[in-house]
């Protein structure tokens, strides 16, 4: 009988170590820590961390709940092994933690605004509506023809 492997309620159909841009290794190289390109049934494709796969994969589905717990449990020993390391003082940790949240929402809305051509705040839903209506990227960033201008 072939076991099933999952991430949360999503079926692995098949996994390949690859190079950080996602392409395939040459054969014969070591790639035990490297990317790993997950396929799922649905036809859904992730690139993942070969330390992420370990943390998450499981025989049987599981909710997106127990997901977040088996992620979180398996990266805060390691944020708590970063802050030992450097000794931080007790009353400094809270301050740390929130650079660090305060400096992946920056990425996130620098990331937003190269994608979206405006900042998240200034968002709306056609824009949404619009990057969801589009098949490819170069589509969702061309602006629109005004054809009232010519």
């Amino acid at each position: 009988m072939d076991t099933k492997n999952y991430i949360g309620d999503q079926e692995i159909v098949s996994a390949e170590p690859v190079d950080k841009d996602g392409n395939p290794y040459a054969e014969g190289t070591e790639t035990s820590d490297g990317p790993v390109k997950v396929t799922f049934l649905s036809g859904k494709v992730e690139i993942l961390s070969s330390k992420m796969m370990n943390a998450v994969v499981t025989s049987i589905p599981i909710d997106a709940t127990e997901l977040r717990k088996k992620v979180v449990t398996a990266i805060a020993p390691e944020i708590l092994q970063i802050l030992h390391f450097w000794n931080v003082k007790l009353s400094d940790i809270n301050s740390v933690l929130d650079l660090a949240a305060i400096s992946v929402n920056e990425s996130l809305n620098a990331a937003g605004e190269k994608l979206w051509g405006k900042i998240n705040s200034d968002l709306r839903m056609n824009d949404v509506d619009k990057v969801l209506k589009k098949s490819t990227l170069s589509e969702v960033l061309t602006p629109p023809v005004d054809n009232n201008n010519r």
